[in-house]
């Protein structure tokens, strides 16, 4: 079980509704099982943003450079369903992360 600051938290959570009804997400880092940092990331999905979010190249050498500069741990990476439920859809388990971070915003 992992752990997260409120302030941590309140960055995603306000990524997430400002972002409705696209989805939108961000890198996680830490230490252990604690999320101390957020790197909220633009979605990159060319088409529906709806229905699915990307990250590109460019933003895995940005996180990089974030968890270094601020001596933190990757736990993973996050992305909201609008209109869902936080249940891993087919294509988040194509991904093969140890982790999976989904913020629903169900209601």
């Amino acid at each position: 079980m992992f752990k997260i600051t409120e302030h941590q938290y309140n960055i995603i959570m306000k990524q997430a509704q400002a972002c409705f009804p696209q989805e939108t997400g961000g890198f996680l880092g830490g230490h252990g099982d604690t999320i101390l940092g957020v790197l909220p990331i633009p979605n990159k999905v060319v088409g529906d943003r709806t229905q699915a979010f990307a990250l590109t190249d460019d933003d895995i050498e940005l996180a990089y450079r974030f968890l270094v500069k601020h001596k933190l741990e990757f736990l993973g990476i996050y992305h909201s369903h609008p209109r869902g439920i936080p249940i891993p859809s087919a294509q988040d388990l194509s991904h093969k992360q140890k982790y999976h971070f989904i913020i629903g915003l169900q209601d």
